[in-house]
């Protein structure tokens, strides 16, 4: 069994073009084990046609950003289309017992992954996340690091469509994640929610994809 018992996985909404999801999502789900792996949907083509509005009627911030916040419930409920395998949890309480649950008694847990909902993880700290900035800044990376830092997760994987650039200067994962937001791999938000000693990769899941297809 994986000695990683929780982790939280942001999945790029540009992945849900990806012709053969279900089989790549489930290939690097087996390739990197973890008990429990809680899955945060990004927002994709959805939230870019939001922005598209945004950009001509220039919208209030905060309520635009709610609107995109509310549409990752949306893209939640695409991947278990796509993915019909994998439950999703819509209530806090619902959350709170599956993270007690993997914490207290992870040797009789077998490997399972769900779909986590904004629904379900806003109200785990509302005013912390209250206190993220309501603006194009906070993406779903963001709200995944976030997501991460409540549940005490041993790991954050961000599942995207390109490589990372190679760690080559033995800076810490916190570090390095403020070196990928300068280059637009991550939001800038992210690396101010990560504690120093956090874990955090990047993984091109179209190489675990058999079909090629720009999206």
């Amino acid at each position: 069994m994986s000695h990683i018992a929780l982790r939280v996985v942001k999945l790029g909404g540009s992945l849900l073009c990806v012709p053969d999801l279900n089989v790549a999502l489930t290939r690097w789900i087996e390739h990197d084990l973890a008990i429990c792996n809680l899955i945060v949907v990004g927002g994709g083509e959805i939230v870019e046609a939001v922005r598209t509005y945004d950009r001509i009627h220039e919208c209030p911030a905060a309520e635009i950003h709610q609107v995109c916040i509310d549409l990752l419930d949306t893209s939640a409920r695409l991947l278990n289309i796509l993915c019909p395998q994998l439950p999703i949890v819509s209530s806090t309480s619902e959350l709170e017992k599956i993270v007690a649950s993997t914490r207290s008694n992870t040797e009789s847990w077998g490997p399972m992954s769900l779909i986590v909902t904004p629904t379900a993880f806003k109200d785990l700290n509302p005013p912390s996340f209250d206190a993220l900035p309501k603006n194009w800044q906070t993406t779903s990376d963001a709200l995944a690091a976030w997501l991460a830092s409540q549940v005490r997760a041993d790991e954050l994987v961000l599942l995207k469509s390109v490589e990372a650039p190679p760690n080559n200067n033995g800076l810490s994962d916190a570090q390095f994640a403020e070196v990928l937001a300068d280059v637009g791999i991550v939001d800038c938000i992210l690396p101010r929610l990560l504690s120093p000693n956090a874990a955090v990769k990047i993984v091109n899941l179209r190489r675990f994809s058999s079909i090629s297809i720009d999206c």
